[in-house]
């Protein structure tokens, strides 16, 4: 389940709309939710997680736009595992849909399913990097896997690892 990438494994064309991807999305978390519950019933010891994509995203500047780009894209990362792990969709997600138009269609057996939650997160760790509203840079950035600024004052990757295990250690 990616933003980045949503067409993987899921079978929707490019031209997907939002409300499409986002609604893709929702059926995988259901999806996920149910095996969950039943490998539970069948081994009721087993502890069964999910796999993340991602690392923490600074802004690149100060400037107020490049935080708040930054909180919305840290948000997208984290969205799938708020869902798997606190039993329905957080709160900046709804706000998210409704100031979009996208309109889910979610069962009352889908919320319910959605309680089933995964008893362990993990990460795939592969860079980190800005954001930023500067279109140029922006532009400067297409093409790398995430399409991400370089951060300037990160020294190591080992450095953007152990921070965003201690976000996720954090939240989770």
């Amino acid at each position: 389940m990616s933003l980045h990438a949503p067409m993987t494994g899921v079978g929707l064309p490019e031209t997907s709309s939002k409300a499409e991807v986002y609604q893709a999305i929702h059926h995988q978390l259901v999806a996920s939710a149910l095996a969950v519950k039943a490998c539970h019933e069948i081994i009721p010891d087993a502890k069964i997680g999910n796999m993340l994509l991602g690392g923490l995203v600074y802004p690149l500047t100060c400037k107020p736009d490049d935080v708040l780009e930054a909180l919305q894209e840290n948000r997208a990362w984290q969205f799938f595992g708020d869902v798997q792990c606190r039993r329905a969709y957080p709160g900046y997600m709804l706000r998210f849909f409704r100031d979009n138009g996208i309109t889910l269609e979610i069962t009352e057996a889908d919320r319910e399913a959605l309680k089933s939650t995964i008893d362990f997160i993990s990460f795939s760790y592969y860079m980190t990097g800005c954001v930023t509203t500067d279109a140029e840079l922006n532009q400067q950035a297409r093409g790398n896997i995430l399409s991400m600024v370089p951060n300037p004052h990160l020294a190591s990757l080992g450095v953007g690892l152990a921070e965003s295990t201690r976000l996720a250690c954090a939240r989770y």
